[in-house]
């Protein structure tokens, strides 16, 4: 089994046009996430807007974030910025012009859905990030930028 990251936002348009290459070369984003995921993050209610799917990959040859969570993983918490995971996860829990963020890290379905802040979420990650990821229960953090 592997891990996928995967989620959506919602952004002004210039954010939505230079989303995927600002996050290069951290990790690879691609704006496109498989079918059933795209389904299954529009059946949550906070989630049914127009926006932009994005799944986080180990590299442009893969479509899993498996090797991206171990090697952050192996960061404490006060580091786990300094991996390319973690980076790119602050980078989107943190950027104003994502008014609607969300994104799933799971094996398998979504199992819990966390809704809050970016530090709320950025809190969240942190206590999961240092556990294996076939360990965790599958979320889905959402948060809102404070206007």
């Amino acid at each position: 089994m592997s891990l996928y990251c995967f989620g959506k936002i919602k952004a002004d348009a210039e954010t939505t046009r230079s989303f995927a290459s600002a996050f290069l070369p951290d990790a690879t984003i691609r704006t496109e996430v498989d079918p059933d995921d795209a389904q299954e993050i529009d059946s949550i209610a906070e989630l049914s807007f127009d926006g932009v799917y994005f799944s986080i990959c180990d590299d442009s040859e893969s479509t899993e974030a498996t090797g991206l969570w171990n090697e952050a993983m192996t960061q404490s918490p006060e580091r786990v910025m300094e991996s390319r995971l973690g980076k790119v996860i602050h980078m989107l829990l943190f950027d104003t012009r994502i008014m609607v963020g969300a994104v799933a890290f799971v094996d398998g379905g979504i199992k819990r859905v966390l809704a809050g802040s970016p530090g709320q979420c950025w809190m969240w990650y942190l206590d999961r990030i240092v556990k294996p990821w076939d360990t965790i229960d599958n979320p889905l953090l959402i948060w809102t930028t404070p206007d």
